[in-house]
């Protein structure tokens, strides 16, 4: 999935790194349109 939408030519080496790739893509996914107090102020 991770190769798919970062269309990558082939999966993320080593494993690891891919499910790396996934947690940040799931944070950006649920934090998307969000601001915070602290983003507002800079």
């Amino acid at each position: 999935m991770v190769q798919l939408l970062l269309e990558l030519p082939e999966p993320p080496h080593p494993a690891d790194a891919a499910d790396a790739a996934a947690v940040a893509l799931a944070h950006v996914a649920t934090t998307a349109g969000r601001t915070s107090s602290a983003a507002v102020v800079r």
